[in-house]
């Protein structure tokens, strides 16, 4: 047996110890199963992990930071032009240097690309209770049958959700013409459709979105090295002195940083992105995502069928889009980070991380998946499909006309 899968077994002892129903599902669930979907690597720390150390998971804590996150794991190690058609192996890591050892718990998970496509094999043994005829929900504990769970009393977001961006380090106008046009159309696509198949105990998300504003950093007041805390401080000054006021709770604010910009607890290493919330002014609850521009890592942190060639040919912003799409799908359906999850800690977009399906040819020749609007005046773009709540649950661009 490898010492990565070694790895991987010792974390999902460790895991499964925390609890007496974790231990409960252990007993049913078959090694194969156990082995069968990888987990989000991170740490409080930038340094690289070391293979030999058991690998944390969906708890952790960030140095820095008073907020519990979620993230996207990088491809560390993987052919980025090959990674689209990996679905069985698990992700290989090369750490050459220092490892630091997993810190405390709190919650943090991520994208999961060599096994995006595999069920768990088994069931979340949390109870699930949700709105009447959601797939995954008012069912029995185990028995959900899309490899997703509803947890109670998690919340969705509904309504019309708003987005705003805070552009930090420099972003000239073709990058943010090319993430406020995403932002602006993909609330009407199908792909986002797929989010309505996830609701709680008062209802579904609505198929409804909408790109507020976006807010300029002036300089970079912060360095060009931040961490978790500063995440949270950056996107606080746009709200209150940036123009991005007064407080929207039913919202997804992002900090995307410059390629130059520099996440110290681990972007490009254990993670391409994440969402959290923190407790504003007036107990006012604030959903947002940080993602930096894949620019730095770009084997670790984008694939695309047709290598560097992107479809609007900007290869760290066209990159960025699609770990935007992820974190804004998961943002959603589970906002506060106890909603939507299978039993390894994956979000709906986790399950289907680099995995995109067929592709059609941008004008450049590049492989892209969706156009936004989908006319003439439309962009193309390539994304990560999300996993379908329905029919048994599996990654797809839109949700099944029949549920």
């Amino acid at each position: 047996m490898s010492s990565t899968v070694v790895n991987v077994l010792q974390f999902k002892i460790l895991e499964m110890a925390k609890s007496t129903s974790l231990l409960y599902l252990a007993a049913f669930c078959s090694m194969a199963s156990l082995l069968g979907a990888t987990r989000n690597l991170s740490s409080d720390h930038a340094a690289p992990l070391s293979p030999s150390l058991p690998q944390p998971g969906r708890q952790l804590t960030q140095a820095g930071s008073s907020s519990i996150k979620r993230g996207v794991s990088p491809l560390l190690g993987e052919d980025a032009a090959t990674q689209n058609n990996l679905d069985t192996s698990l992700p290989v890591f090369h750490n050459d240097t220092g490892a630091q050892a997993p810190s405390t718990a709190s919650r943090i998970a991520g994208i999961e690309s060599a096994s995006a496509q595999i069920s768990d094999g088994c069931d979340d043994n949390t109870p699930a209770t949700g709105p009447g005829g959601a797939a995954g929900a008012n069912v029995p504990p185990g028995a959900t049958t899309n490899s997703i769970d509803y947890h109670t009393p998690g919340q969705v977001l509904r309504g019309t959700v708003h987005t705003y961006v805070i552009y930090y380090g420099s972003f000239n106008s073709t990058a943010k013409t090319l993430i406020q046009h995403f932002l602006t159309y993909v609330g009407s696509s199908n792909w986002y459709g797929i989010n309505t198949l996830y609701g709680d105990t008062t209802g579904f998300v609505n198929q409804s979105s909408t790109f507020v504003r976006a807010y300029q950093v002036v300089g970079t007041p912060f360095g060009t090295s931040i961490g978790d805390a500063d995440v949270e401080a950056i996107i606080e000054q746009a709200i209150v002195g940036g123009g991005l006021g007064p407080r929207d709770t039913n919202a997804v604010y992002y900090l995307l940083t410059a390629a130059n910009i520099i996440q110290t607890s681990g972007f490009c290493q254990f993670y391409c992105g994440y969402h959290s919330y923190y407790t504003g002014a007036g107990g006012s609850k604030i959903k947002y995502a940080f993602v930096g521009n894949p620019e730095q890592c770009y084997g670790a942190c984008a694939s695309s069928p047709t290598g560097t060639l992107t479809p609007n040919g900007v290869k760290g912003i066209d990159a960025m889009i699609s770990i935007v799409a992820h974190e804004f799908v998961e943002a959603i359906s589970d906002p506060y980070l106890d909603a939507w999850y299978d039993m390894n800690g994956n979000e709906n977009a986790d399950k289907c991380a680099y995995v995109y399906g067929p592709t059609s040819a941008a004008a450049n020749g590049a492989a892209s998946n969706i156009l936004l609007p989908n006319n003439s005046t439309g962009k193309r773009f390539l994304i990560q499909q999300n996993w379908v709540n329905a029919n048994g649950g599996y990654c797809g661009m839109s949700k099944p006309t029949a549920v």
